[in-house]
């Protein structure tokens, strides 16, 4: 992992060391078990695809780079889990528009009474176009270019991906939870 933080406090980029073997084995796990991906307002919301798993080796290899994230980012948000990772595939012309993971409150809570605090999307792949991760209110959005390229960032801010124009596009998503903002 490279300690390379770079947003200030509104995202925060990372970089995983590890091989090409790694991200294809990740994608793999999703083989011909791909389900829609559900948008919770409007159809137009989302296109693509989603696949849940929680394999604890792909946990051990995020959790440092979030610890970190949170700690330079200077959000110190109590981090007590992870919600089940979601590997996303967007091919040609999938997308998805402006939304927010979560406020992080009360009214807000998953798991066992957690809240999502801090959002994690890592690149599995780089043989597409488009397909960019924004986030509003940064001034220089981050560039996923590479696979193993992850950024880290607080769930109630508004993001989106842009629409792939080209190929296929693998990503592994984590939303990493504590107690509810008071």
């Amino acid at each position: 992992m490279d300690s390379n933080m770079t947003g200030g406090n509104l995202w925060s980029q990372w970089k995983i060391n590890t091989t090409d073997e790694t991200f294809g084995k990740i994608i793999s796990l999703a083989d011909d078990k791909w389900e829609p991906g559900v948008a919770l307002r409007k159809k137009e919301e989302r296109k693509g695809d989603v696949f849940w798993c929680n394999e604890q080796w792909i946990y051990d290899l995020i959790w440092p780079c979030m610890m970190d994230a949170n700690r330079e980012g200077r959000w110190e948000y109590k981090i007590v889990g992870a919600q089940d990772i979601q590997l996303t595939r967007y091919r040609e012309k999938d997308f998805y528009n402006w939304h927010k993971d979560s406020m992080g409150s009360h009214g807000d809570t998953c798991n066992q009474g957690y809240a999502r605090k801090l959002s994690m999307s890592m690149l599995l792949n780089s043989n597409f176009k488009g397909g960019d991760l924004e986030i509003f209110g940064a001034e220089i959005h981050p560039k996923l270019l590479n696979p193993g390229d992850l950024v880290v960032f607080p769930s109630f801010m508004h993001h989106r991906v842009t629409p792939v124009t080209e190929g296929t596009r693998y990503a592994l998503v984590v939303w990493f939870t504590g107690p509810p903002f008071l």
